[in-house]
């Protein structure tokens, strides 16, 4: 089953980069961050610079997998509560 929660981007920094794709490696799920424009996979290092993410941008965190449920909530925790 695949989950999706949107969001609004708090503040992030290169250094958070790093630390976002690291936490998203510690989940079996596939997961995603998503805005109007694209689909990047949490876990690739390119695809998150690529995506560049900045404060007050909306979007989806999805996942699928066996830790959907923990891996969206860890990730929006990070990225909203920094």
């Amino acid at each position: 089953m695949m989950r999706k929660k949107e969001i609004i981007l708090s503040d992030i920094s290169t250094k958070n980069i790093s630390e976002l794709i690291q936490l998203a490696c510690h989940y079996n799920s596939e997961i995603f961050l998503e805005d109007k424009y694209c689909r990047i996979n949490a876990k690739s290092l390119m695809g998150v610079m690529t995506f560049r993410p900045a404060r007050g941008m909306p979007l989806s965190i999805i996942a699928t997998g066996n830790d959907e449920l923990e891996a969206i909530s860890a990730i929006e925790n990070f990225l909203v509560h920094g």
